[in-house]
């Protein structure tokens, strides 16, 4: 009966082995597939935007810890019309309130969204920054802006005496 169980714990101890190689045996056919998806991508970036292009991404990669599987250059591209699409779709929200509201026309209107316009240039020029605004309401008009799961909730500072 000590017999069996042993060659039972054996053929167990072989089974779980066997099971041990095949998954590092994945693990490295995974890992091959991925750095070839990686060889390919890269050459790619190059006949399509030269070494210097391939530089530029990886440096990309590396400063934001991202790996997208897209060029940089093209991400640049799809955020920029995310940008535009959601200063679009909040300039409508605003507008909306501030007639609603606060009862602004047509000249008003247009003199905020010039101001909008003038500030997303500066964010996207790299002049100012999301946060300069952030703390300019801060500091400036006493508001917090949070972000919620359903859009923005803003707090007011308590002044103090």
């Amino acid at each position: 009966m000590q017999s069996r169980k042993l060659q039972s714990s054996r053929g167990l101890e072989a089974k779980g082995k066997e099971e041990e190689e095949d998954t590092e045996m994945r693990r490295q056919k995974d890992f091959d597939q991925v750095r070839l998806i990686g060889m390919v991508h890269a050459m790619e970036i190059v006949k399509k935007y030269g070494i210097e292009g391939l530089e530029k991404d990886i440096q990309a990669r590396k400063r934001t810890n991202v790996n997208p599987p897209m060029y940089f250059f093209d991400l640049d591209q799809c955020t920029d019309e995310i940008k535009c699409w959601s200063i679009k779709r909040v300039s409508i929200l605003a507008m909306a309130a501030l007639h609603d509201e606060f009862g602004f026309g047509p000249s008003r209107m247009v003199k905020f969204l010039n101001k909008m316009a003038e500030a997303s240039a500066l964010i996207q020029s790299g002049e100012a920054t999301w946060w300069d605004y952030s703390q300019e309401i801060d500091s400036q008009l006493g508001l917090n802006i949070v972000g919620t799961e359903n859009g923005i909730r803003v707090e007011m500072r308590t002044k103090k005496k």
